[in-house]
């Protein structure tokens, strides 16, 4: 029967006695080992409910919490009242921290550009350059060091390039018509310091 109060008589030949009690139903009991998440690789995550009770988990172990590590399912249980007890909470592994790679050095020509571009293209990833810019390349036209921060909810990656000024593009500088005469050589004087001539 269910619960309720229910009344016991017993009786003898010496009289009769009556005895009354109560069946109650035992409170609902649970277990949360709340929602489904989604962890960085390398990350772990502290499953727990109830600090109180002794739980066997599916990893083995039989502890009143446990570190999650990694991908994967877990479920914990425990003996009720009246039955087992359990939950499981699914822990998957999402996205991964930046990287980032930088040529150490590079040099600029004099009155050029350069486009320098992070190699990390991960969505979710905010970028942060020592010039203000957040996009994931700039453009330079002077020398300098370059610093660039790339973060998202996983982590933080940094690194620099160094930008060398380099020397000025050759001038050349000859009129536009000349004459000579046949049989005649004529001679230009080129100053080609630092440059090559073709």
């Amino acid at each position: 029967d269910g619960p309720g109060t229910y009344q016991l008589t017993m009786s003898n030949a010496c009289g009769t006695n009556q005895y009354d009690f109560e069946i109650v139903e035992p409170p609902l009991e649970s277990l949360d080992l709340g929602d489904d998440i989604s962890i960085c690789p390398g990350d772990s995550v502290l499953l727990s409910d109830d600090p109180q009770l002794i739980y066997d988990w599916s990893t083995g172990e039989t502890e009143t919490s446990i570190w999650a590590q990694g991908a994967g399912t877990y479920i914990a249980s425990f003996q009720g009242a009246c039955e087992i007890v359990s939950d499981t909470i699914v822990i998957t592994e999402n996205g991964s921290a930046p990287m980032l790679t930088l040529l150490d050095t590079i040099t600029l020509c004099e009155g050029d550009s350069i486009y320098i571009e992070s190699t990390e293209q991960a969505d979710g990833v905010i970028f942060e350059w020592n010039t203000g810019s957040d996009l994931s390349g700039i453009s330079i036209t002077e020398g300098g060091v370059y610093s660039v921060q790339a973060s998202n909810s996983c982590g933080v990656a940094e690194d620099s390039i160094i930008v060398l000024l380099g020397e000025p593009r050759p001038m050349i500088s000859l009129v536009d018509q000349d004459s000579i005469c046949f049989g005649e050589t004529l001679v230009y004087e080129l100053d080609s310091e630092g440059s090559e001539v073709l």
